[in-house]
């Protein structure tokens, strides 16, 4: 096991960061708040994003992910929220 050191600790911090904000942004986009237009146009030159936008998506499996994810962040009301678009796609 590793020992605790601050710069461990700001590199892990940072990729869960980057975790949380690619869930994020798939989800916007997924439950329709967000498109991957709309997010580039706020001038970021690239966004996280736990699938590649500009190949063939299983949207399915996209929101399996997700739903563990919230799992796991315990935020459950956007767990049900992708389940309920699953049923309906």
């Amino acid at each position: 096991m590793e020992h605790f050191n601050l710069e461990n600790n700001k590199y892990e911090t940072d990729e869960l960061e980057l975790v949380d904000n690619a869930m994020d942004n798939a989800y916007n986009i997924l439950i329709g708040k967000d498109t991957y237009e709309s997010l580039m146009f706020e001038g970021a030159d690239r966004i996280p994003l736990p699938f590649n936008p500009f190949s063939d998506v299983n949207y399915n499996q996209v929101c399996d992910m997700l739903i563990e994810h919230y799992i796991q962040t315990e935020e459950y009301e956007r767990c049900a929220k992708l389940v309920e678009l699953k049923e309906t796609v």
